[in-house]
């Protein structure tokens, strides 16, 4: 719902201290619904989108071309499209009822592979089963079937 006017001045009519009083309030009470519902994009140039009461939870571009989600003042997921010519990327894909969802390649590409890369000494695994580190990589690629 977007703001409204709360008088319609017509022609000749004297503006009141109290009209204008009126009309400013309206804005200053009602900043929620000043600009919605949105008609262009908005750009957020490095600020953030707080999601919560405590400014803990938000989602920020603060790097060009990195998107990241915070939570409780940690961040929970990053898209990081710092490479150059960057042209494939993560398919996050709902499923209905009974369907699992689907994470894919998206791109230019007609073949284009996932690489899961843990940090460190960190593992990757599936359902509890640890099917790679850094050090078993090779391991992985042979049980997956490359």
């Amino acid at each position: 719902m977007s703001i409204s006017r709360v008088k319609t001045f017509v022609d000749g009519e004297v503006l009141f201290a109290a009209d204008l009083e009126a009309e400013f309030d309206n804005w200053t009470t009602n900043q929620e619904t000043i600009g919605w519902p949105a008609t262009t994009s908005r750009a957020m140039a490095g600020n953030s989108l707080k999601l919560d009461a405590d400014d803990t939870t938000l989602i920020k571009a603060s790097v060009d071309d990195i998107v990241q989600i915070v939570s409780n003042g940690t961040i929970t997921f990053q898209v990081d499209g710092t490479v150059a010519s960057a042209v494939n990327g993560i398919g996050l894909i709902a499923g209905a009822t009974t369907v699992d969802p689907i994470i894919s390649s998206i791109g230019a590409g007609s073949d284009i592979g996932i690489n899961m890369v843990p940090k460190g000494d960190g593992t990757f695994g599936v359902d509890g089963v640890v099917y790679s580190t850094h050090t078993s990589a090779l391991l992985a690629y042979r049980m997956f079937g490359g």
